[in-house]
């Protein structure tokens, strides 16, 4: 039987800052500055990518 462990991540973001936090282990993964204000859902590509737009075009 092959056992999976499931890893959810919760995507917060406010104001101009975004980041991932994990569910289980209280701690930063990563965190990037946009130019400008957040205001959707971030996309993951078919390669795992996580691509995040705000409102500075870029």
């Amino acid at each position: 039987m092959v056992k999976s462990i499931l890893s959810l991540s919760l995507f917060i973001h406010c104001a101009s800052l975004g980041f991932a936090q994990s569910q289980w282990i209280i701690e930063k993964k990563w965190a990037f500055k946009t130019g400008d204000w957040v205001r959707s859902s971030p996309a993951i590509g078919s390669d795992g990518t996580i691509y995040v737009g705000s409102d500075d075009d870029n």
